[in-house]
């Protein structure tokens, strides 16, 4: 029962969070760490062009895979930030990137996945 309630708290703080961002009343940095790879939160930030993709790939010195993300924050001052999100394995790294593994130099985020 108490794991159905913190679920329940949960989904509706995500959903609090994603109307926030709808609403460009928060940035990237205001998203707290644990959610800040949440599919749905991520999704909605790319759409919106809050994270933009860039390198993405398997680091074979230090054995995991990562993403490059230049990210937007509301404050001005300090324009698109470089953020890199690591990934012990593939499976969780795939769920990342919602099965697109296309990169390309040039690669915008509404390039379509095939």
């Amino acid at each position: 029962m108490k794991k159905k309630i913190k679920k329940a708290s949960e989904e509706k703080h995500l959903m609090s969070l994603m109307s926030q961002i709808k609403k460009k009343n928060s940035d990237f940095f205001d998203v707290p760490d644990e959610y800040r790879n949440y599919p749905d939160i991520v999704k909605l930030q790319r759409e919106l062009g809050i994270r933009i993709s860039g390198k993405r790939g398997y680091d074979i010195i230090r054995d995991i895979f990562f993403v490059e993300e230049n990210v937007r924050s509301n404050d001005n001052s300090s324009g698109m930030k470089l953020y890199i999100s690591c990934f012990p394995n593939f499976v969780s790294y795939y769920n990342f990137l919602n099965g697109c593994l296309l990169y390309t130099s040039d690669a915008a985020d509404d390039t379509p996945c095939v």
